[in-house]
């Protein structure tokens, strides 16, 4: 999404600065995605054969949008009559930066809300200083890596904050030269031991090694809940069917070491020697955005033969059989439990996010990519992680996987009432990350002599439950874009954000003038009428045709 709305952007403003096969470029990776949309791409229900050609379409598209944003942001971030620079996207800039090098690293928001954010950079030295836009020395950590796909040494964490649809600079410096600096080494828990920030508190059990309880500090709700990792035996699963054996049971007895930091505190939990996960709470000064969850990054695999993941959550909530889920991001439906009726009926999707909830408690758990989900017994939510079937189920091809994965989950703790609007938004924030883009440069201060450091495709924010959906330009000279705008919240779901919200759709772009605006169909396939200022209702995806010219 955040391409589309930069490209939009780019034929208003620099399209004779792009490559004549922009648009061409940017739908390699839309058609590549728009294939992996079959179910054989999202289930793993295809052949070998076939997931190497998805696999190769989604490396081609990714490549060559990678360039065009880059190409894109050259010409954002240069100055009138100034020079252009040579950004490159991704994090590939920082990861092995030398002695007295300085790293420009540009970091473009997909949404339409500001949005504060921790920055974890991969990179091999543990002396290494960040600057904002300002040239004003940061807090940063840096740590061992552990955590997801580890491909570096340690990893750099800072605390950024860019505005919505727009991009903020900062830079990372090396010193003149090699000087020994050793980062805080984790340590194994010997004792019941607490992590938190502002907003949450997680007590870990020394009897355990796992969590104990969650505490959110801003509600006063704690809650009893253990998060362990556990696995189903394969039966009759495959590609299609999820069939186990019997109910899951615990991998095995976990050892758990802990790494605290200025900006994240780290619990590494290992099961054994393909399953291990990082519980990181964040510092962010009481940012919510930052601190309101628990964000497990998870490394398992490759999975033995007939093995079957899943993360466990069991709590004291009363959760009455109930689950509930997202249905396609979108509208939360409750899941009722089906007695009698096998473990794997009652498995739903999971798309952004799922809970379990009582009167006074609510477990959140929120995703960046699909997983299923569910609640097998009272107070308990499970999330399918990985599986190696190793067999066939009757439906289609067999299922024998033996990569290995890093999903993330954020967790969130809170009170029914308070818990929909942090569900939402940080929904959005884990499935829309900054998009990174780094560029060497010979100081802070050149690159701010230079180049523009920060700036926003909006005017200002888009209210908190007004979603920017969509951006297509129509081709690589229309003056036309499709624009969707969407209300997330449902009618009665927050009591602050359930509620209709005007916008003068006029005034929603800064840098480019709107000559007209057209309301049609849902697909843009009929007109309904020309609109100025809308209202959009709890729910209600609304398509729009803007025509632009050029201020």
């Amino acid at each position: 999404m955040s391409l589309s709305h930069l490209f939009r952007y780019a034929i208003g403003r620099i399209s004779n600065n792009l490559s004549p096969n922009a648009y061409s470029e940017l739908s390699l990776l839309r058609v590549a995605n728009g294939q992996a949309q079959h179910h054989d791409g999202v289930t793993g229900t295809s052949v070998p054969e076939v997931v190497l050609m998805y696999q190769n379409a989604l490396i081609d598209g990714i490549n060559a949008a990678t360039m065009l944003s880059a190409n894109v942001f050259d010409n954002l971030v240069k100055k009138t009559g100034g020079s252009t620079p040579s950004l490159m996207g991704g994090v590939g800039g920082v990861a092995n930066i030398s002695n007295s090098e300085t790293i420009a690293v540009v970091l473009f928001n997909p949404l339409g809300w500001s949005r504060a954010e921790i920055v974890i950079l991969p990179v091999n030295r543990a002396d290494l200083t960040v600057y904002d836009s300002n040239q004003m020395k940061l807090t940063s950590q840096i740590s061992p890596a552990v955590g997801g796909n580890i491909t570096s040494k340690y990893h750099l964490f800072f605390t950024v904050t860019v505005s919505g649809l727009g991009y903020a600079t900062y830079f990372i410096e090396a010193p003149a030269s090699d000087f020994i600096e050793v980062p805080n080494k984790p340590v194994k828990i010997v004792e019941d031991t607490m992590v938190q920030n502002s907003i949450i508190a997680i007590n870990i059990s020394s009897a355990t090694n796992l969590i104990g309880s969650i505490t959110n500090l801003k509600s006063g709700l704690t809650l009893s809940v253990a998060q362990t990792l556990q696995q189903y035996t394969s039966l009759h699963s495959g590609a299609y069917a999820f069939g186990p054996a019997g109910p899951s049971f615990p991998i095995a007895s976990p050892t758990t070491t802990i790494s605290r930091g200025p900006i994240a505190d780290e619990i590494t939990t290992k099961f054994n020697n393909w399953a291990k996960q990082t519980i990181r709470v964040y510092h962010a000064g009481g940012n919510s955005d930052v601190e309101q969850f628990a964000e497990i990054w998870f490394d398992i695999g490759p999975l033995p033969s007939r093995t079957e993941v899943i993360t466990l959550f069991t709590s004291e909530i009363n959760s009455n059989g109930i689950i509930t889920t997202d249905d396609n991001g979108f509208e939360f439906l409750d899941r009722e439990y089906q007695w009698g009726s096998g473990i794997e009926s009652n498995y739903y999707p999971l798309i952004y996010a799922s809970y379990i909830s009582d009167l006074t408690s609510q477990l959140s758990v929120i995703s960046y990519r699909s997983h299923g989900t569910s609640s097998q017994t009272d107070g308990a939510l499970e999330v399918m992680i990985h599986r190696n079937p190793d067999m066939g189920d009757g439906f289609g091809p067999g299922l024998t996987d033996t990569t290995e994965v890093y999903p993330v989950l954020r967790v969130i703790v809170d009170t029914p009432s308070q818990s929909p609007k942090s569900v939402r938004r940080q929904s959005y924030l884990l499935n829309f990350p900054l998009a990174v883009f780094t560029s060497p440069t010979t100081s802070p201060s050149s690159w701010i002599n230079s180049y523009k450091t920060t700036s926003s495709l909006l005017t200002a924010d888009l209210p908190p439950n007004v979603h920017l959906l969509s951006v297509n330009a129509l081709d690589e000279t229309s003056t036309k874009a499709i624009i969707r705008l969407t209300n997330i919240f449902a009618i009665n779901e927050d009591p602050s954000f359930s509620k209709p919200v005007t916008l003068d759709l006029t005034k929603v772009f800064s840098s480019v003038s709107v000559s007209s605006i057209m309301e049609t169909t849902l697909s843009a396939n009929k007109n309904i009428g020309p609109v100025s200022t809308i209202t959009l209702d709890p729910h209600d995806i609304r398509t729009f045709v803007f025509t632009f010219s050029n201020k």
